[in-house]
This record gives structure tokens, C-alpha cells and sequence, in this order.
């Protein structure tokens, strides 16, 4: 028998008003406060006593601690309140934490990967272009002299077909690895693509270091 959840259900009034006062906010009865004794989900749930505290990122609300109390004779104190905060200020801040993290773990992610394929400079160069916001999505495809490279292993296919498969792998690994640095960390190629043992590469795109040097 599978059991069912019983929906979480709180005061958005209540909610809307720590959020209006961006501040911890109590209620020890709310059968003494007129707003919250009109409020249908209240009412409803019967709930008699309520304290929410904001989670905060810098100046913006990001989520919120509540907790309410229905029937019986548990009221919320200002001790209550002021413990509720404590916990949603550490709690917010691990979160900011947690955030910034992810943020840092995304942006080495981002630039590991574009490492890949493209030097350091045109790297740098593209932050500055997007920190500038002079990178334009929409001429994203645009008309571009460029150098085009195409290199592979003269007589691989003879040479693979008197090693192991394993062999050849480890074979072809070391030599890409190798080539893509000649071609991106020393020359600022740009990686276009492996072909089986071939390589190709862009001198001038996505962006021209001089006819010399894209030549």
C-alpha cells in the first residue's frame, strides 16, 4: 500500500508580509491579528501561530524558513523568532556558498573545454569581447578569410594493421595530444576536428591575429 503525501500547505499572507518588511516576522496568535484571522488558508488549516525568516543573497530573497503551529497551545515566542533568523542567515549563506562553487566548477568546465580547441589568446580574447558585449549571437555565421589545415600520419593504415587495437589507441592519443598543443598553444590555431588520425585546423578564426600570422 503506497502511502499518500499530505500537501505542504502554509500562510502566503504571511509569507507576502515577511517579505513586504524583508525582515523575520512573528506571530504568536493569529486569532488576534485581524489580517491573518480573515486569511482563508488560516483558517482552513487552523493554524494558530506562525514565524518565517527570510533566506538572503546579497539584497535579493531567495527562499524563506517558516513554521507554523496548528490547534493546541504551542505559541511561537520572540526567542523563537530570533533562532529562526540565526538559522536562515547560516542557512542563506551556505547556500551563497554552495552557488558560488557551482559558479567556479562551471567556468573552469567552460574554459577546459574551450582549451580544447582554442589558444589562450582567442580565449581571452573572446572574455573581453563578452565582458564588452560586443559578442553578437545573431553573426554567429559570418564571411571569413581564413587558413585551413589538414594533417595526418603518412602510412597509418598500414602501420595500425600491425598493431593491437589498445596499442593503436595509445598511439594515436599521444600524437593528437601532442599535435593540438603544437597547433593551439604555440601557433593559435583554432581545432576544427579529428578525422580519424587526421586533424584539422582554422588559422584566422574565430578571430584574425594578422595575414602573417593567420598565413
Amino acid at each position: 500500500m503506497v502511502e499518500r503525501e499530505t500537501p505542504v500547505r502554509i500562510s502566503r499572507t504571511f509569507v507576502d508580509r515577511m517579505v513586504n518588511k524583508r525582515m523575520a516576522v512573528l506571530a504568536r496568535d493569529t486569532g488576534l491579528d485581524l489580517t491573518l484571522k480573515a486569511s482563508e488558508s488560516i483558517a482552513a488549516v487552523g493554524i494558530r501561530s506562525i514565524v518565517c525568516s527570510p533566506l538572503w543573497d546579497g539584497d535579493e530573497i531567495r527562499g524563506y524558513l517558516y513554521l507554523d503551529s496548528t490547534g493546541g497551545s504551542k505559541r511561537f515566542r520572540p526567542e523563537d523568532m530570533e533562532l529562526i533568523a540565526a538559522i536562515g542567515y547560516y542557512a542563506a549563506a551556505e547556500v551563497g556558498r554552495l552557488r558560488l562553487m557551482e559558479r567556479i566548477r562551471s567556468e573552469e568546465l567552460r574554459r577546459t573545454n574551450l582549451s580544447r580547441f582554442l589558444s589562450t589568446d582567442v580565449i581571452r580574447h573572446i572574455e573581453e569581447q563578452s565582458k564588452k558585449g560586443d559578442l553578437d549571437p545573431t553573426l554567429s555565421a559570418q564571411m571569413q578569410e581564413v587558413t585551413v589545415l589538414f594533417t595526418d600520419i603518412q602510412g597509418f593504415t598500414s602501420l595500425s594493421e600491425r598493431l593491437d587495437p589498445a596499442d593503436v589507441k595509445r598511439f594515436l592519443d599521444e600524437y593528437l595530444d601532442r599535435m593540438t598543443e603544437i597547433l593551439i598553444d604555440r601557433f593559435g590555431g583554432t581545432l576544427d576536428k579529428y578525422i580519424g588520425d587526421s586533424i584539422m585546423a582554422l588559422f584566422g578564426a574565430p578571430f584574425s591575429q594578422g595575414k602573417k600570422e593567420d598565413a
